[in-house]
């Protein structure tokens, strides 16, 4: 009898323990704040906690020729199983695949920043849709805090204002060699640049954003005539006065 209550006890101890543990994960759970992209640049030679394997969604059916790559998180826990969905969506849900109109798509990606605690990754290819008068070069991202299972956007991190459109404006000036392409900007009036960045990091606006270890990327759409899409990358240190993280 006093055997079974010593088991009994121990066991309820090794529970109260387990409890414990799971608490303190979720009270030390860590936000994508001031620290994070404040340090980005001196993680540049971290060591990474985890490995990406490639995976490729591979459609051939019906004329359709769809070849897209993405990352994947190799481990089978339940928090990585759920930052995998949302890379495998955000890759595969920007087209509309399907039988009714034959399409050739092939995309790769880059990874621009990878740290334990955020990744950037940058989706790029061409694609060809059956009756279109020509290829369209495709561009868009993803940018995950990793420790909270989330997408970032750059309104999540960036003030977007009056003084950021000049900012931008004047960032383009001095990165952006194309006449046509500032031709093309100058097309935009202040308030449809800002709603374009505000609206930032979707399909329907066309404008996502990236980071580097030093810097904010944004890319926004043009015509076909021009390459589709063209990129800036503007760094920190510029943008620091605009960054809600450094506050």
């Amino acid at each position: 009898m006093k055997t079974r209550k010593i088991i009994i006890i121990f066991s309820l101890i090794i529970l109260l323990i387990g409890i414990i543990i799971v608490i303190e994960k979720k009270l030390t759970k860590k936000v994508f704040t001031k620290d994070t992209l404040k340090n980005l640049q001196s993680n540049s030679t971290q060591k990474i906690d985890y490995e990406l394997t490639d995976k490729i969604y591979n459609y051939k059916e019906n004329g359709n020729n769809v070849l897209i790559k993405y990352p994947q998180f190799v481990s089978s826990l339940s928090e990585v199983t759920s930052i995998n969905k949302l890379i495998e969506d955000a890759a595969l849900n920007f087209f509309e695949i399907n039988n009714e109109i034959k399409q050739n798509i092939n995309i790769d990606y880059t990874i621009k920043l990878e740290t334990n605690s955020f990744i950037s990754i940058i989706f790029k290819g061409i694609a060809n849709t059956e009756f279109a008068a020509h290829p369209t070069n495709v561009f868009y991202t993803l940018n995950i805090d990793i420790h909270n299972n989330s997408i970032l956007k750059l309104t999540d991190i960036c003030n977007i204002d009056d003084d950021f459109i000049e900012l931008y404006r004047n960032e383009l000036k001095k990165q952006q060699d194309k006449p046509e392409i500032k031709k093309y900007l100058e097309g935009y009036t202040d308030k449809e640049l800002k709603e374009l960045l505000i609206n930032i990091d979707n399909k329907e606006s066309g404008v996502y954003s990236y980071y580097t270890y030093d810097s904010i990327g944004i890319s926004l759409p043009t015509i076909y005539a021009i390459g589709n899409h063209f990129e800036i990358e503007i760094n920190n240190n510029v943008l620091k006065n605009k960054l809600n993280v450094w506050k």
